[in-house]
């Protein structure tokens, strides 16, 4: 079983919230002490209150929503709720525990009071924290353009194509094997694809000038005015590059 890692926190109001405003969004005479697990949000202050204290609804229904969001680090959503209740209704914030298990870290959980009737979104709570034993989804940097580009440093094939990431992608140093510690490219990043593994699963591509796989499904075509839209390539790995890739 993963070892619960609790982060506690003290949290403090939003700047919006502790501002003048004549219409606030929702408030917290008493403010809750929120914690983030593994497997749900923890709230250990047991004088805290809410209080729902402006109309965003049309209509004239004179109510609020408290909109709780909690996502992992690759944007997958653990837990979403809406708590409507009408204006100047008040009540003690509890924990709750996640509808789906997290895959990356961070973990974050949003509480706002959205938009409505006029009124702008207010942010309450804006709140991260870890699972231990998960690996963290972490930007990988672009190729530094006043550095000699990878075409000159590495032999690039002539089939190979400009691909953009439709999906976010684990990171593998060989097909199925992930590279340690887990890297996951973002969906709108773009590398050059140089073709698949021979199960069809993995392509390879180029990047930061690495040879590295992600999974086939999370690459489509790039449709900049370089690439136009070229379809990427299906031919297997030629065994020099893929052996040039595995070179440390």
């Amino acid at each position: 079983m993963r070892k619960l890692l609790v982060v506690g926190l003290v949290v403090l109001l939003a700047a919006g919230i502790a501002g003048t405003r004549s219409t606030q969004a929702i408030s917290y005479p008493v403010s809750p002490v929120y914690g983030i697990t593994c497997n749900g949000i923890t709230q250990s202050n047991g004088s805290a209150s809410v209080l729902w204290d402006r109309d965003t609804a049309a209509g004239g229904q004179n109510t609020e929503n408290l909109k709780y969001l909690v996502t992992d680090g690759a944007g997958k959503v653990l837990f979403s709720f809406d708590d409507i209740r009408s204006v100047g209704s008040t009540a003690n914030p509890v924990g709750f525990s996640y509808t789906a298990a997290p895959d990356f870290n961070p973990i974050r959980l949003l509480l706002t009071s959205p938009a409505g009737n006029g009124l702008p979104e207010q942010v309450l709570f804006d709140l991260t924290g870890e699972c231990a034993g998960l690996p963290s989804v972490i930007p990988m940097p672009e190729p530094d353009e006043t550095e000699p580009g990878c075409d000159v440093l590495v032999p690039i094939p002539d089939t190979a194509v400009g691909g953009t990431f439709v999906a976010d992608a684990p990171v593998y140093w060989k097909p199925g094997q992930l590279v340690e510690p887990g890297v996951t490219i973002t969906a709108g990043n773009s590398a050059r694809v140089i073709g698949l593994d021979a199960s069809g699963e993995y392509y390879q591509i180029l990047w930061v000038c690495d040879f590295l796989w992600v999974p086939a499904n999370t690459l489509g075509p790039n449709y900049d005015a370089v690439w136009n839209g070229a379809p990427l390539p299906t031919g297997a790995v030629e065994s020099s590059v893929e052996e040039s890739g595995d070179e440390e």
